[in-house]
This record gives structure tokens, sequence and C-alpha cells, in this order.
């Protein structure tokens, strides 16, 4: 594709930014352009600059491309972070993640004791003697 999703959403952001710089929030923003129809835009835009259009292997990845376009609209108005954002908010790593910090179990935890010692330290003292030994000159 040699940046043709690049170059469309530079464009799509370039002829849409009044109604996109008045969106701060990457939910507005992802709810705005899932309306847009963005794929079939971009599909447009490469099927005129050479790229041969295949709608089954649109079909089969329109979930990616529509992910993929999307964020790069979003990372050209909002930020990095917002791009960050949007493209790992369903990763299953993310969503584990978060999920143990919501339920703070992201730092070590003090493991409650028991009575008496939970194990005997050996006192290794006696078993190495020192002799004292000096070289003299």
């Amino acid at each position: 594709m040699s940046g043709l999703i690049l170059q469309f959403a530079y464009n799509y952001t370039d002829e849409n930014r009044a109604r996109l710089s008045k969106m701060d929030d990457v939910r507005d923003m992802e709810r705005f352009l899932k309306n847009q129809n963005t794929v079939e835009k971009f599909v447009v835009f490469a099927e005129k600059n050479g790229l041969k259009r295949r709608n089954l292997m649109i079909q089969k990845s329109y979930k990616l491309l529509e992910r993929f376009v999307n964020s790069r609209i979003i990372y050209n108005i909002l930020n990095e972070q917002a791009w960050t954002e949007y493209l790992n908010q369903d990763d299953p790593a993310i969503k584990e993640t978060l999920k143990i910090f919501r339920e703070g179990k992201a730092f070590p935890q003090s493991v409650p004791t028991t009575e008496g010692p939970i194990a005997k330290a050996f006192d290794y003292r006696g078993t190495h003697m020192h002799t004292g030994l000096m070289a003299h000159a």
C-alpha cells in the first residue's frame, strides 16, 4: 500500500479539520468516524491511486482497515496518547492489566504471618572455624 492509509488519513483530516477539532475525546471521535464510512472512502481513494479494489479482501479485513484508518485520523487530530488508547482498547493484555490495577493487585502484597516462625535459620558459625594462620616473613 506504500503509505496510502497515511496519505488518506492526512487528506481526510485536512478536509474535515473544523468538525474533527471540536472533539477532544477518543470515544467521541471514534463514534463520529464509525458513522463516516471511512473504509469505503479509503477504498475509493486507494483505487484512484492505483490499488486494485478487492471486495472479498476488504470484507475480510474490514475491522482491521477501519481501526487503522480511524487510528491515523485520531492521531492527526488528537495526539499519540489518544492514538495508542484507541488501538489498545480491545487488546486482551491491556484489558487484563487494567483489571489488575482496578482491583489493587498491581503491587506486591504482604503475606499474612502465621503463629511462630515459618522457617528456622541455621547458625553456621560453629561449622566454619577460623584458624587464624598468618604468614611470617
